[in-house]
């Protein structure tokens, strides 16, 4: 039985207690159970650490290579973007996973470029590269080392040779964002910008977007009403699909089999301060696809 230590007893018992308690706690967000914010410290740093080791485990037993899921076999750079401890679910094939369904239908709808708004890791521009030959990706974030981690997983998965690539540093802008859809006719713009999609995701400012294919990670815990507010704009022109959340099976993952249990429960966390929303919007043009719903799926 594999277990990942934290750096002392203290740290493994309260991390132990935290995962085999039945009473709800939200490590990174507004409630705890715990009366103190030393304890409340205590518990959220030691979680981080215990999550940072085992994405190190996952890194040496899968080389870096993405063990299943949609993106089975893609290859990532060692951690440099963001936080490290999300790479055991990304390698794992477990991060994000809701959006799985919804990005099958869009490689299904032969989207012809990928505007990948805040590529962070470089998991969604490498992983969508793999699956769509050919197609051209644009990589936006304001951290520089988010475009050298795309950078290198495109260059890992050899994605050079079939598929052009565009870096851009910064936040983008209704006229950035109306250039690299103009010229297409089934754009698919995946955007996580924490918050920023308020501004940008605009129709009016940026009328490319009729007819682009949307997956969007949603922030109202930071944008109040951002759900609301995109279903308004997008409702018109869009079929609406959202996305909550939801559970995982550590169970089945062979590379957390000998991994004790609380363990591979932790793998798989994206540690987020509240459940996931997204949204997938597919314009109302494309109604005919046999990939399509006829109301969202």
């Amino acid at each position: 039985m594999h277990y990942v230590g934290t750096g002392g007893d203290k740290g493994d018992e309260v991390i132990r207690s935290w995962v085999t308690s039945k009473m709800p706690i939200r490590v990174f967000g507004r409630v705890y159970l715990s009366t103190s914010n030393r304890a409340d410290r205590l518990i959220a740093d030691t979680v981080n650490a215990r999550r940072a080791r085992l994405a190190d485990l996952m890194i040496e037993r899968t080389g870096c290579v993405v063990q299943s899921g949609l993106f089975e076999g893609t290859v990532l750079p060692p951690p440099m973007a963001w936080g490290a401890e999300d790479y055991a679910a990304m390698l794992l094939g477990a991060y994000e996973q809701e959006l799985h369904d919804a990005l099958r239908i869009c490689l299904d709808l032969h989207p012809d470029t990928v505007v990948n708004l805040g590529c962070a890791s470089g998991l969604y521009a490498a992983g969508l590269g793999r699956l769509l030959p050919g197609c051209d990706v644009v990589a936006i974030d304001i951290a520089p080392v988010a475009l050298t981690a795309t950078a290198r997983a495109w260059e890992l998965n050899r994605l050079g040779e079939t598929n052009p690539l565009e870096l851009f540093l910064g936040a983008a802008e209704h006229a950035n964002l109306s250039a690299w859809l103009g010229s297409r006719d089934r754009p698919l713009v995946f955007c996580d910008i924490e918050g920023d999609e308020r501004e940008l995701l605009d129709p009016i400012g940026v009328p490319e977007l009729t007819k682009a294919i949307l997956v969007c990670e949603l922030h109202d815990d930071f944008v109040p009403g951002i759900t609301e507010l995109l279903t308004e704009r997008f409702a018109p022109t869009h079929r609406l699909t959202f996305f909550v959340s939801g559970s995982r099976d550590p169970h089945a993952l062979p590379a957390l089999a000998d991994v004790v249990e609380h363990d591979r429960w932790l793998a798989m966390s994206e540690g987020r301060p509240s459940a996931g929303h997204w949204m997938f919007a597919v314009p109302r043009s494309l109604d005919g696809h046999r990939s399509v719903p006829a109301s969202g799926m």
